[in-house]
């Protein structure tokens, strides 16, 4: 071949490439694109838990929700609240929220109930659901306070995970 079919040849691939660039020689993942809101989990994946703590209320001291996932196609969703003292009611309800790629914002995927005490300075609850595969998933908790007539609620959301 002559100098001119090889500068040619070179040209050619040179401009192949050009219209049809090679983003990635890994291997594809079928994985959806990463939530705009909202906090990853660890490298492991397994385990994630979002706390609150608010220092402008009366009686609540602190809430969280965590996420871990059990198995394949099942997640552990878990809340606690905490007060200063002693209130008349103290609860935890708990949601698994799902993230909508097309809406690009989180959903509610289920209520899995509410864990109440009464006369108490802490509650928490877990509970156990089963989910599809090729989501990402986190814990929506609403933390509510009653004391003398007057109702403290505070919402915190774990941080969310991938369930293949």
């Amino acid at each position: 071949m002559t100098k001119k079919g090889i500068l040619f040849l070179t040209f050619v691939i040179a401009c192949l490439f050009m219209l049809h660039p090679v983003t990635s020689l890994a291997a594809t993942n079928d994985q959806p694109a990463l939530p705009t809101e909202g906090t990853p989990a660890g490298q492991s994946g397994s385990e994630t838990a979002g706390d609150v703590i608010i220092q402008s209320t009366l009686y609540f001291k602190s809430g969280e929700s965590g996420i871990y996932q059990e198995d394949q196609n099942t997640v552990q969703v878990s809340g606690y609240t905490e007060t200063y003292s002693s209130v008349d009611v103290i609860s935890v309800k708990l949601y698994v929220q799902y993230w909508d790629q097309e809406d690009r914002q989180w959903k509610d995927a289920g209520y899995l109930g509410e864990f109440k005490k009464t006369n108490d300075d802490y509650v928490s609850g877990i509970k156990t659901v089963d989910v599809n595969g090729g989501f990402y998933y986190r814990t929506r908790a609403v933390h509510t306070v009653e004391e003398g007539g007057m109702q403290e609620k505070v919402t915190s959301y774990s941080n969310y995970i991938y369930m293949e």
